[in-house]
């Protein structure tokens, strides 16, 4: 078995200081391998992280305000010759899905500031409500008990005058 120094590297690989492969010799032909083979290689003018090892500067996205964006969209809406929407996407720069998505989102917008729903509105939910409606349960409850207790002393304190017994509050026991 030999070395691997003593192996020569693979003509075309991506080993070594050029990124990119050769070209394929045009010899080759036609046929599937050769498909495989082109589909594999990069792009010349393609980009990425890879290419540059010591660049620190790495690109940034196009953001576009709203003023911009409705422009575009009016500019684009008012095209009436045929190629008038390339003519706009090219000059800005843009694909025509961004301007399929900035026209959605035009509707949506649309949509839920302009729309107004019928019928009643839907009462607020107030988050103490529930504890509140519970609450009056409880005090509703301890009233009823307290005129019991009160009907209850009041009939002792008949039953005690029936008996000749003076009634004295504290003498009946809390658990009676």
């Amino acid at each position: 078995m030999e070395s691997p120094a003593s192996v020569p590297a693979p003509t075309g690989s991506s080993v070594g200081p050029d990124p990119l492969p050769s070209p394929l010799p045009s010899s080759l032909g036609e046929g599937p391998g050769l498909e495989v083979a082109q589909r594999a290689t990069v792009r010349p003018g393609a980009s990425s992280k890879f290419d540059r090892p010591g660049s620190e500067v790495r690109p940034t996205r196009r953001h576009f305000d709203i003023a911009t964006k409705l422009r575009i969209l009016r500019e684009a809406d008012l095209c009436t010759q045929r190629g008038g929407i390339g003519v706009i996407l090219r000059r800005e720069g843009i694909y025509s899905s961004l301007l399929v998505r900035w026209r959605k989102e035009r509707e949506a917008v649309a949509k839920t500031h302009l729309v107004k729903k019928r019928g009643p509105k839907a009462a607020a939910v107030n988050p103490l409500a529930e504890e509140n409606r519970r609450l009056q349960k409880a005090l509703a409850r301890s009233e009823a008990r307290l005129k019991k207790a009160e009907l209850v002393i009041e009939l002792q304190k008949k039953v005690a005058k029936l008996l000749g017994e003076p009634y004295l509050p504290g003498d009946l026991d809390e658990n009676d």
